[in-house]
């Protein structure tokens, strides 16, 4: 976090100087590079603020590649507030620049990209195509950290795919090149893939051992949602383990950071898996107060992991092998109790409205909730539960 306030500090000083000169070229890289500082940082608004300054200047001076650079910039913004689509279309913009001036660098990390945005979307085979075009891109000019993200991330799509196996192998060849280059948020994230296999194959003492080796290196690089991510993460394995308060601890570690980084899907994801380790401990009244606390689907900004997203929420379920909870735990679950939200909230999710009825032993409620409502797929001809997304538990990060 000292670093990039201090990167902040002398762009905040750099900025005036080249507008001073007329310098539109050196306004509009400094403009993209603070929009870059407040994107890591998480305030992905004021991020945009500055994208947004960047890009009508390079189009201005013609610089193609800074153009790219900003709209590639821009869709990774989007991604990470979870509107997968708009992000595809700056990508889509993207991409055709840095072929036309033959940045092969940015035409690989946004092919990455895109691989990434399909993912997210459930289209996992798109997401090979697209990532399957970047590798060989990162080899041939020699970017070993693109290549380790890229290898990383194909592990990830067949993980969730079930070819554990096989996800096993890319993690494999990605986790030593990260640790070559000292690459040390690619090693974390890819040591968090290697635990989430270890877990869905049974393996939770080895698991265990992946999480804390990623928690570590999250820490001592100051990665505050990976740290968060990882501990909700370590939370879930000890609840498969049975140590409800255990699991508990890390839960109630990983969700002040989950709010401080202002990640509100991941927020809703930790107060569901505290819900359901309390309605586990069989205290349902505890478990629906956190249930009603999780954001609802419309509120705040949306990232690739929790409730906002849960086709993604479930494949991270799925990825640590927690089938039953995969089934039943796709949104964050308001309290059935409250006849406003019930009536908002079961017209929205019927099948997690009824599943949350029935989890709480109210079978007759539940048998009326999928005849009363219309269905999902009506309208527009797609779920309106939205999508979910990874690098961002991504990543489960990403």
């Amino acid at each position: 976090m000292g670093e990039k306030q201090k990167s902040l500090e002398y762009y905040s000083q750099s900025l005036p100087l080249f507008r001073a000169v007329g310098d539109r070229g050196g306004e509009a890289t400094t403009l993209n590079n603070i929009g870059k500082v407040y994107d890591e940082l998480g305030e992905k608004q004021k991020s945009l603020e500055y994208y947004s300054q960047s890009l009508p200047l390079s189009r201005a001076i013609g610089d193609r590649t800074q153009e790219a650079r900003t709209l590639t910039n821009i869709g990774v913004v989007y991604s990470a507030l979870g509107e997968k689509q708009k992000s595809l279309e700056y990508y889509s913009q993207a991409l055709p620049l840095f072929r036309a001036v033959g940045e092969r660098g940015g035409e690989a990390t946004t092919l990455n990209n895109i691989g990434s945005v399909y993912s997210d979307l459930g289209e996992k085979q798109k997401s090979l195509e697209y990532y399957s075009q970047s590798l060989p891109l990162s080899r041939a000019i020699g970017d070993r950290k693109q290549e380790a993200r890229t290898l990383n991330n194909i592990g990830t799509v067949y993980s969730d795919l079930g070819e554990k196996q096989k996800a096993l192998e890319y993690y494999s060849q990605s986790l030593p090149l990260s640790r070559e280059i000292g690459d040390r948020n690619g090693e974390a994230v890819t040591l968090i893939g290697i635990g989430a296999v270890y877990s869905a194959l049974g393996e939770k003492q080895k698991a265990l051992e992946y999480l804390g080796q990623s928690l570590a290196l999250s820490r001592a690089i100051g990665d505050r949602r990976g740290e968060t991510a990882t501990l909700n993460n370590i939370g879930s394995v000890y609840s498969d383990l049975g140590e409800k308060q255990k699991a508990l601890e890390y839960y109630n570690q990983s969700l002040p950071l989950y709010r401080a980084v202002g990640d509100r899907s991941g927020e809703a994801s930790t107060l569901n898996n505290i819900g359901l380790v309390y309605s586990d401990l069989g205290e349902k009244q505890k478990a629906l107060e956190y249930f009603s606390q999780s954001p609802s689907p419309e509120s705040g900004n949306r990232r690739s992991t929790g409730s906002s997203h849960p086709r993604q929420h479930r494949q991270c379920l799925l990825r640590f092998g927690r089938k039953t909870e995969s089934k039943r735990v796709l949104q964050p679950v308001p309290s059935p109790v409250s006849s406003s939200r019930r009536s908002q909230w079961r017209s929205y999710h019927p099948q997690q409205y009824r599943l949350s009825l029935l989890r709480f032993g109210r079978k007759t409620e539940s048998a009326r909730v999928l005849q009363s409502v219309a269905s999902p797929v009506s309208g527009c001809g797609r779920s309106p539960w939205g999508s979910y997304h990874p690098q961002q538990h991504r990543q489960c990060l990403r």
